[in-house]
């Protein structure tokens, strides 16, 4: 269940039932550095698709359709650092309203987009050279659309196909480039079902689909890694998903191994699933059953990432009503896997105005989102906004012991503590304990509490010298620091807030 870290109320306990509580309040994003900027303003289409990526230079990229629905233009967005960059892709009316952004190795974006011309819906690709963008009209296409990009550069595309002729009909169409040109596969075994829709390329080049299909009715991973096309079914009644649950999004790991974000609505959460190598694992980030008496949530849309270490992030709207289903208002929340635990920080109210969410993970772990937030004018604002986490871990340099005062033992070391993390962290204090091995549990003894370290900027690290007198005797025992130990503090990774040092002597 998510831990909710907010000012001034730091850490609210407990599940993420308490966001109502930070609704009620106005709470506002803490802690962990968040910056948010305003890219441009697009249709209030509701779930308008707009495409981010950053590549491993740490660049933003994004693909967007601006203008009103007489001009709808294909817009391109690149920040680097403080430099923001905004470019016409595609000037002809009626195109981008959705649209999805891969980069390839070199850091160069490649666009997959919905276009109309000539009252036909028509899937569209663009691409940049380093110099030039071009695109090219692909053939019939519908929403919704995903692309992502091989190791030799060539673009993959997802999306659904609309055909009027001979009869109404829908289908799934694959696309993929290679130097022969473009090819297209109709998998016949499901069908997109909303518009949730991923593509993911392992590092073989196997495709894994994450998509809510209208054969089954439900949220699956779909992939062709075997040879022939396998689903996994992740929203039925099994312990993989909640009933009626559907797909945020998928993402892969270094291993090409599948993750999900799932909006579940039997009972309503949001729910991470993962394959482990031998089964699809899963847990929900709150419980919906402890919200007070009268009230009720719903999940709208979530987005998942993987950090560098494969660690998950989850972006996602939260929607809160009564019984008689009057809207009190929406949340955002980037929850991230932090040790055995989600973690949560709340980003905005948008009261009621929020569509869809966009995740990515930047070399340097922080979050990279983004979201649309109403402006009126059947417009809607564009936010891109950056969550950066501290990741504080503690290491001894040197420990040693002598004789004390009194017939104690006296124990010299110097800590060290080092941020990891992306983001500037709090003032944590480090509790210490004596055990007999060096791994930290009930039977350890407290021997100092509470010890301040000062806040430390991203990569940074701080020195704190540690003296202590004990009763024997402590050869062979250990020493074990334990950094934000009441967890009070925001950290990327919990998993590394506890180190042990043999003891020796005298």
């Amino acid at each position: 269940m998510i831990r909710m870290m907010a000012q001034p109320w730091r850490r609210l306990l407990g599940p993420l039932s308490a966001l109502l509580l930070f609704f009620l309040l106005a709470a506002s994003a803490r802690a962990a550095s968040v910056q948010q900027k305003s890219i441009g303003r697009t249709l209030n289409t509701g779930w308008v698709g707009v495409g981010l990526a950053v590549d491993a230079q740490g660049r933003i990229h994004m693909s967007w359709g601006g203008g009103d629905q007489a001009d709808e233009m294909l817009h391109y967005t690149l920040i680097d650092g403080h430099r923001k960059t905004d470019v016409v892709v595609d000037a002809q009316p009626a195109c981008g309203d959705w649209s999805a952004l891969a980069v390839d190795s070199a850091g160069l974006p490649q666009i997959a987009y919905h276009c109309v011309r000539s009252g036909q819906d028509l899937l569209a690709y663009a691409s940049f050279d380093g110099t030039a963008w071009h695109t090219e009209v692909l053939g019939p296409g519908n929403l919704p659309i995903a692309i992502a990009v091989d190791a030799d550069g060539e673009p993959h595309i997802a999306h659904e196909v609309t055909s009027f002729t001979p009869l109404p009909s829908s289908y799934f169409e694959l696309l993929h480039r290679d130097n022969t040109g473009w090819h297209a596969e109709q998998p016949g075994s499901f069908n997109v079902g909303s518009q949730a829709l991923s593509i993911a390329l392992d590092p073989a080049g196997h495709t894994h689909l994450g998509m809510n299909d209208s054969v089954s009715d439900g949220p699956i991973d779909a992939t062709d890694a075997s040879g022939d096309w396998v689903v996994t079914r992740l929203g039925d009644s099994s312990p993989l998903a909640s009933p009626g649950a559907t797909m945020g999004s998928l993402a892969l790991d270094s291993q090409g191994r599948p993750h999900a974000a799932l909006l579940g609505s039997n009972p309503t959460t949001v729910r991470y699933s993962h394959f482990d190598g031998a089964n699809w694992v899963s847990e929900d980030l709150y419980d919906a059953n402890a919200f007070p008496p009268g009230t009720k949530d719903q999940p709208l849309t979530a987005s998942i990432a993987l950090d560098a270490q494969d660690r998950p992030s989850i972006f996602f709207l939260d929607q809160f009503s009564n019984l008689q289903n009057d809207l009190l208002g929406e949340l955002l929340v980037y929850a991230y896997r932090s040790g055995d635990h989600w973690s949560g920080v709340s980003l905005a109210s948008n009261r009621g105005h929020g569509h869809w969410t966009r995740l990515a993970s930047a070399p340097d772990g922080a979050g990279i989102a983004m979201e649309g937030l109403f402006a009126g004018s059947d417009t809607e604002t564009l936010r891109e906004i950056r969550i950066a986490v501290p990741d504080l871990t503690p290491s001894w340099t040197s420990l040693a012991v002598s004789e004390g005062k009194k017939g104690m033992v006296r124990i010299d070391g110097i800590l060290q503590v080092t941020n990891l993390g992306a983001g500037k962290s709090g003032k944590p204090v480090v509790d210490f304990y004596l055990s007999s091995d060096d791994v930290l549990d009930s039977g350890d003894t407290l021997v100092a509490a509470k010890r301040p370290v000062g806040g430390l900027a991203p990569g940074a690290s701080k020195s704190a010298k540690v003296s202590l007198q004990v009763a024997p005797p402590v050869d062979g025992m250990h020493l074990i620091a334990v950094i934000d130990p009441d967890e009070q503090l925001e950290d990327r990774d919990r998993s590394n807030d506890v180190t042990a040092g043999l003891l020796s002597g005298p």
